[in-house]
Formats: C-alpha cells, sequence, structure tokens
C-alpha cells in the first residue's frame, strides 16, 4: 500500500481501493486495519465506496472490481485481501482493456504459484518462519518442567512484498 502511495495513487481521484472479505473476520478485518492505517497516515481519507468486502473468489473478485471500475472516480490501484481477488481484478481490468500495473495497480495477498506466473504483485508470508516459530513453541510447551499456564506469547512475522507487472 506505501508504494501504492509512492507511485502517485495519493489523490481522491486516485484513490486505493481495498478489495476485502466480508467484515468479521479476524484475518480480513486485520488487513483492512493496515490499508486504512497506510492511507491515513500518508494524509489520505478512506472514502466511502473504495472499500469492499466479499467472500474470497476469482468471480467476487471480478465483481467487485467492476463495481469499483465503475465509481465515478476509479481506483487507479486496488489492493486485495487475497490472490483469488486480485486475480478477479485483474480480469475485470483486462476485460476493458486496461493493464494492470500501467492503468491500475493491482496487488494481492500470499503470493501464489498464479500470482507469480501472470504478474500478479503480491505480499509473501514468511511461511518457513512460521513453522520454526511453531516448532519453537511447541517444543517448549512439551519440554517445559511445569504445565504453562496460558498458550505461548503470540509471533509476529513480517510479510515481504514481491513486486511484479501488475504494481
Amino acid at each position: 500500500m506505501a508504494g501504492s502511495v509512492r507511485r502517485g495513487h495519493d489523490r481522491i481521484d486516485r484513490q486505493p481501493a481495498l478489495l476485502g472479505w466480508p467484515e468479521g473476520f479476524e484475518v480480513g478485518d486485520d488487513r483492512r486495519g493496515g490499508w486504512a492505517d497506510i492511507l491515513l497516515a500518508s494524509g489520505l481519507d478512506v472514502p466511502a465506496g473504495y472499500d469492499v468486502g466479499v467472500p474470497d473468489g476469482l468471480g467476487t473478485g471480478r465483481e467487485a472490481a467492476a463495481a469499483l471500475l465503475d465509481l465515478p472516480s476509479p481506483p487507479t490501484a486496488i489492493v486485495c485481501a487475497s490472490d483469488s481477488l486480485a486475480l478477479g481484478a485483474w480480469t475485470e481490468i483486462t476485460a476493458r482493456g486496461l493493464r494492470p500495473g500501467v492503468d491500475v495497480a493491482v496487488v494481492g495477498f500470499d503470493d501464489s504459484p498464479t500470482a507469480a506466473v501472470v504478474g500478479l504483485s503480491s505480499v509473501a508470508q514468511p511461511f518457513d518462519e512460521a513453522a520454526a516459530a511453531c516448532l519453537r513453541m511447541l517444543q517448549e510447551v512439551l519440554t517445559a518442567p511445569v504445565p504453562p499456564a496460558g498458550p505461548p506469547a503470540p509471533v509476529l512475522l513480517s510479510p515481504r512484498l514481491v513486486v511484479r507487472a501488475s504494481g
């Protein structure tokens, strides 16, 4: 998202939109909160209509992207909660004769193999680090002389943005 702002998506008529999941899904709410935090830190408002929540999928992503692109001031960047939604947005963008990454930036989340093949920019999660952290926590619980009073402390791992042709 910060990269979108740096690339010029910084005015209401160049608004970065969020194509996320319906509110109430914790992971989706976290991603929506990160998007809103970056906008506010960049001095941008979060206007109504630029934050769309739909179930995950290519079809729902395409339909939601169509609604965003039909706004009076359509977004020039769409940040998506998943690669599935982003690929749906990509499909709608190209169906309109627009070019992902040139006319409308698109960024997904999960850095799926499909994202890599089509050139979709995406946020990659550190799965190897997550697995190692889980194993460390499990080992600590299993080897503790006294059973722990509660679950291990959560670990926050940093994802990384993989920039490709779409963003």
